[in-house]
């Protein structure tokens, strides 16, 4: 699976987490994968088409989106520290 699609489906998975914890504000995480992603070597501001889209689609729910640059094998390792935190506070054996 290509790595744009992991990130589809990190944040997929974010938005989910960020609406049963009633946040208005999702943290979104960014590597350089152009032309879908592009951080600014000089101010670190984070631009793309797919970035776009996630803003438009988290705009479109009433949310916005912190982006962060952050290396891909972290944002996993985040995502399922938080998953295993949820199941383990709902009661849920995965």
């Amino acid at each position: 699976m290509k790595k744009s699609c992991w990130f589809a489906l990190v944040f997929t998975a974010v938005m989910a987490t960020g609406a049963l914890a009633q946040s208005k504000v999702l943290t979104g995480d960014v590597r350089l994968r152009p032309p879908e992603m592009v951080i600014d070597e000089k101010t670190g501001a984070v631009s793309g088409p797919l970035l776009e889209v996630m803003n438009e689609a988290a705009k479109s729910i009433g949310y916005t989106v912190e982006w962060r640059s952050m290396p891909f094998p972290r944002s996993l390792e985040q995502f399922e520290d938080r998953r295993e935190r949820h199941r383990a506070a709902s009661g849920d054996d995965g």
